[in-house]
């Protein structure tokens, strides 16, 4: 049984704890024109810090204080997983005459996660890439102990007691630095996934620039809107104007990360049954996506899989999630493996017939784009936290024989069994995803 209390109890302790300061956060940010989308960040970032305690206790906190990267994701991983990131040490010389453009013309900006749209989409990103991360910051002294003073008072209400001079010396530039003059004061838009805001990684100094920034933000994964008690997604939509999912949100386009591929019309005569693995979570991130990380920990839907797919002597094949974030779940219950540092999608074949273990899983945009059967195995207790869109495709697939509950003992068999003579995804399935996901969708 799927048991998500503990996630929803901290995230409502954070809203008790930052309803006490928000009115003080509001009156440092009084003057600055994207004061909005600096306060959502300051409260993301601010949740952190309490989960971050929750998960590693004081001296994991600590060591993100002292940590080179503002990122509390990046940081959980490297904490549990020994994933080290990516420091960029560019020097601001080589920028001047970018910071220049940017002071005085009218571009907008964009980042890789943003759909693709040409040639020109791809020079903006590389000018974004080039420009935001140096912005000239002046850091406010007087700001920085105030916002010190409210990081305190902040963490006191769960108890957290951490020296002040630590916090004064790691806050995110964005939170403790004087506005940006433009010459320009035209209102720009930014295209990017949230996430890559959230990570502090320099591209959120965008919102100290004097001109209003409009933010539309973009899905960058599976799993958007599938759950209710998400609170990544709710901090990745507050700090948008607009935001674009894949099918689940209020306002959706056709994704562009996976493309219908002439590679998939290959058939070949002995049908594949492919098990994609789910990778492994970080404890931070369990506390962002509550309802997808205890799927991915369930082993009960594991076993039902190997139980069902063993029992009818269906020769499968696993796809392993590459690196260090394998999960040791399908230790013995693996079929054949599949190269796990090739990507998924350029294995796949029209003719295969793929099982995730979770509803969330991105590849099924490229089962969806290409018309490949898949069958997705879920908990039954799952449902209670469905959205209303999720809801209304989980009674779509469950319609189709699609999504098969743990619990159903010899059903998936069953459906393996019947695939032989299904050979492409149902036509109604497929008719759903490009007029609801997708309402842009132009059929071939």
């Amino acid at each position: 049984m799927l048991e998500i209390s503990v996630y929803s109890h901290n995230f409502d302790s954070h809203k008790e704890g930052y309803f006490k300061i928000k009115e003080s956060v509001d009156l440092l940010y009084e003057g600055y024109v994207n004061k909005d989308k600096i306060v959502s960040l300051l409260e993301y970032w601010l949740f952190s810090l309490s989960t971050l305690y929750r998960c590693y206790g004081n001296e994991g906190l600590e060591e993100f204080l002292h940590n080179r990267s503002n990122d509390p994701i990046s940081y959980s991983y490297s904490n549990e997983f020994e994933i080290q990131e990516k420091v960029n040490h560019q020097s601001i010389k080589k920028y001047r005459l970018i910071l220049w453009i940017n002071r005085y013309f009218n571009i907008s900006y964009r980042l890789a996660s943003a759909p693709s749209a040409g040639f020109f989409s791809r020079l903006l990103i590389k000018y974004t890439n080039l420009s935001l991360p140096h912005l000239p910051c002046k850091y406010d002294k007087n700001l920085a102990i105030e916002v010190t003073k409210i990081v305190k008072s902040y963490l006191l209400h769960f108890g957290i007691e951490v020296n002040q001079d630590l916090i004064i010396k790691n806050i995110p530039n964005v939170f403790v630095s004087e506005e940006i003059n433009c010459n320009n004061l035209t209102q720009v838009v930014l295209e990017a996934a949230p996430i890559e805001i959230l990570q502090f990684k320099s591209f959120e100094n965008i919102f100290l620039l004097n001109r209003k920034i409009k933010f539309i933000g973009y899905q960058h994964g599976g799993g958007y809107d599938v759950a209710c008690n998400d609170p990544l997604t709710y901090f990745e939509k507050k700090v948008s104007n607009e935001f674009i999912g894949w099918g689940f949100s209020e306002k959706n386009a056709q994704q562009t990360r996976y493309l219908a591929s002439s590679k998939v019309s290959e058939i070949k005569n002995n049908r594949r049954t492919i098990w994609i693995e789910s990778s492994n979570d970080s404890k931070f991130t369990a506390f962002c996506y509550p309802v997808l990380f205890e799927l991915k920990q369930d082993k009960d839907i594991v076993r039902y899989i190997y139980k069902e797919i063993s029992e009818n002597g269906v020769n499968y094949f696993n796809k392993k999630y590459p690196g260090k974030l394998e999960s040791d779940r399908y230790e013995e219950i693996r079929g054949s493996i599949i190269d796990s540092e090739k990507s998924m999608e350029s294995s796949l074949l029209r003719d295969d017939i793929v099982i995730f273990d979770n509803c969330m899983h991105s590849l099924m945009y490229y089962c969806l784009e290409n018309k490949i059967l898949f069958l997705i195995i879920e908990k039954r207790d799952a449902v209670q936290y469905y959205t209303p869109k999720m809801l209304s495709w989980y009674k779509l697939l469950r319609k189709n024989g699609l999504l098969i509950h743990d619990d159903e003992d010899g059903l998936l068999q069953k459906k393996i069994e019947a695939s032989e003579f299904q050979r492409a995804l149902p036509k109604e399935v497929h008719t759903y995803y490009k007029n609801v996901f997708n309402p842009t969708f132009l059929d071939d």
